[in-house]
């Protein structure tokens, strides 16, 4: 995505890992996300960017460890600055 994402800590913390160990992308975000989920997972961020509206959706997630998830996330485009 054009611009970048941006974790929260609390994110990080759900999938047992750091910004420093992964950045936050979707295809980082895709890579901890369960294959049976991830088409979801991307209908997800591209209905929220394309009508430029909240989405939300349940799916799962699987953790470094191997701990599987039960995630219902928000996705929200952030609003874009102008730049003069």
């Amino acid at each position: 995505l054009e611009g970048g994402s941006t974790w929260s800590d609390g994110l990080h913390r759900l999938l047992g890992t750091s910004p420093e160990r992964h950045p936050p992308t979707l295809e980082t975000f895709l890579t901890f996300t369960h294959p049976e989920d991830r088409e979801t997972v991307e209908a997800l961020v591209l209905e929220s960017t394309h009508h430029r509206a909240p989405a939300t959706a349940t799916f799962r997630i699987v953790t470094e460890r191997g701990e599987t998830r039960h995630l219902e996330a928000l996705v929200q485009r952030a609003l874009e600055s102008s730049r003069d």
